[in-house]
Formats: C-alpha cells, structure tokens, sequence
C-alpha cells in the first residue's frame, strides 16, 4: 500500500527549489497575446493606445443611458458594503504599483509587458467594480468614485508606456 506522509517544511523547501530550477533551465517564455505585427501597431501608434480608455466610455455611457432613461436601479446593497467595495478598489492600488515596480525591475520585454497588462487590469477591474456597485447600490455617485479611481489606473499606465515601450523596443529598462 502506499501511505502518503507529511512532508517536512526542508523537503518543502527543496521542491520548491527544485521547480524554481526546473522553470530557469527550460527557459519557456509565456505565450504571445499579439503577434509581433499587431505589438507594433500598437507601440507606435497613440491612438490605438488610446483605446484603453475606451471601456471606460462604454462603461459611463451604459450609466448615463441608464440614468437618463429612468431605469436607473434601486439600490439593494448597504452603504456600508459599497464603501468596502470602493475600500478594495483603492487597496488594489498598492498591489498594482508595488507588482508593477517589481516586474518592471527585472528589466527584460516580458517584465514590461507583463507590468502593463497587470496595470491595466487592475485599471478595468476597477470600473467594473464601479459598475457593480452602480447596479446593485443605486447610486451614480458611486460609479463616479471607482471611475476615478480606474481613470487614475489608466493614467499611470499612459504615464509610464513609454517605459515599457523602451523596454520592449530595446530588450532593456528599468524606472525613468
């Protein structure tokens, strides 16, 4: 029979270092999101990165239209739940800058791709808690908050592309 037992926390710790070595000697990078035709589209021309934003328009027009048509939504959650939902969205911030400086600290194409992707999730993940919060507390104010709060996001990542850019371009990087 075979009786699983408890490992040690040293045999933990060898496992793990033995994955660790096993990732570094394969050297296997992640898969490509854009082929290297559409990443250039995209790192060259400004306004398809502008189109960022544009979930955040689609997002405040959903409201606006909502809004103006009268079928804005009752409120079903507590005060008190949709300022803890607008406490996470603003805790989210510090992960996102703390990730993104360590990621980008690595200096190679992948960190800097990786940084804006992690940038600009948190930045959408946002909204959409905003709209969460519209759709179930009832109150454009709200919405208005975690928008913010995303359009913040978005800036910072608009602030620091021409990092990744470099990084991407010229297969080095760090901070400004």
């Amino acid at each position: 029979m075979n009786e699983s037992t408890t490992l040690t926390n040293r045999e933990r710790r060898e496992n793990v270092a033995f994955l660790g070595q096993a990732f570094l000697a394969a050297q296997r990078l992640p898969a490509e999101i854009l082929d290297a035709e559409q990443r250039d589209q995209f790192l060259q021309d400004e306004a398809e990165q502008g189109h960022l934003f544009y979930t955040l328009l689609c997002y405040g027009a959903l409201v606006a239209t909502m809004e103006f048509t009268g079928q804005a939504p009752k409120g079903v959650l507590p005060e008190a739940v949709r300022t803890g939902l607008l406490g996470l969205a603003i805790l989210l911030w510090a992960p996102m800058y703390l990730g993104e400086q360590a990621v980008v600290a690595r200096g190679t194409p992948v960190a800097a791709r990786t940084a804006a992707v992690l940038v600009a999730a948190v930045a959408d993940g946002q909204a959409i808690l905003g709209l969460v919060s519209y759709f179930l507390g009832g109150g454009v104010q709200w919405f208005t908050y975690f928008v913010g709060l995303s359009v913040l996001s978005f800036l910072y990542l608009w602030l620091r592309m021409p990092t990744y850019v470099a990084m991407v371009e010229g297969g080095t990087g760090g901070n400004p």
